[in-house]
């Protein structure tokens, strides 16, 4: 009757999802009367049903992976880590020295201008001031950490305002400016360095053992490595290698990281 089959129909789409071709044709392939065919196909369907296709797994270990960043190159080298690093400047993190600049051209250097990538600079006299070539990666490095690190300078240059130019000028290869880096304690001024660091100490409540240190000189490295600062002495300028070599031997309780006392 046109109501058993009307109610075959009825189940049929319900097993199959709706597919009513697919119920068709299967209800032709028997031809038995309509009562039949709801007795013999429903079972065939039901077994369809019981076994449906599973369900597709989400693959949580990939996700995670992608949410994964690369560690930073000062994490992987030591997972302890100093609150304060201060560098200095002239001869450790860019060439000439200043003084130099002033045998050449005098007092008239000023305004500097950036050339390039950001790495270099000039001055209206036309005296070039570089990074040295490791500097930008090893600052970059340490600037993205988000561990409340600090950075600071401790230099004896004599031309404080040049040095303050040059850093508002040189850039990091995002694009920040070092002085935008270097925001920590902060001590330009020709003096020992041994008061440079008291006054750190002064003002950020920071242990001379939490402090690491790189300078060019080796009397200075000596000096504040007597205070208990882990020290790397970089007399060709600031590189990865003693740069690496310093982080990897933190805390360092006595002598100069690269250099025999």
């Amino acid at each position: 009757k046109l109501t058993d089959l009307k109610e075959v129909l009825s189940c049929v789409r319900w097993l199959l999802g709706n597919n009513t071709e697919e119920a068709i044709v299967r209800m032709h392939r028997y031809n038995p009367n309509s009562l039949t065919k709801l007795i013999i196909i429903i079972p065939f369907l039901v077994n369809i049903q019981a076994f449906p296709r599973p369900p597709r797994r989400f693959n949580s270990r990939h996700k995670d992976n992608q949410k994964k960043t690369e560690p930073k190159r000062s994490e992987i080298i030591n997972s302890k880590f100093p609150k304060l690093i201060i560098f200095d400047l002239d001869g450790c993190l860019w060439k000439p020295e200043l003084y130099n600049l002033f045998l050449r051209g005098g007092e008239n250097q000023s305004p500097f201008y950036q050339l390039g990538d950001g790495s270099k600079c000039q001055s209206q006299r036309g005296s070039v001031v570089t990074l040295f070539p490791d500097v930008r990666g090893i600052l970059q490095d340490l600037s993205d950490r988000d561990d409340g690190l600090l950075l600071g300078i401790s230099s004896r240059t004599q031309h404080k305002n040049w040095a303050e130019e040059i850093l508002d000028i040189l850039e990091l290869p995002d694009g920040t400016s070092l002085n935008h880096v270097l925001t920590g304690p902060r001590e330009i001024k020709d003096e020992r360095k041994t008061l440079h660091f008291e006054r750190f100490v002064c003002s950020t409540d920071i242990s001379f053992k939490d402090m690491v240190f790189f300078d060019d000189n080796a009397g200075n490295c000596k000096q504040i490595s007597r205070l208990g600062v882990t020290v790397g002495y970089c007399p060709k300028g600031l590189s990865n290698e003693i740069y690496e070599r310093t982080l990897r031997k933190y805390p360092v309780k006595w002598g100069v990281v690269g250099l025999e006392i």
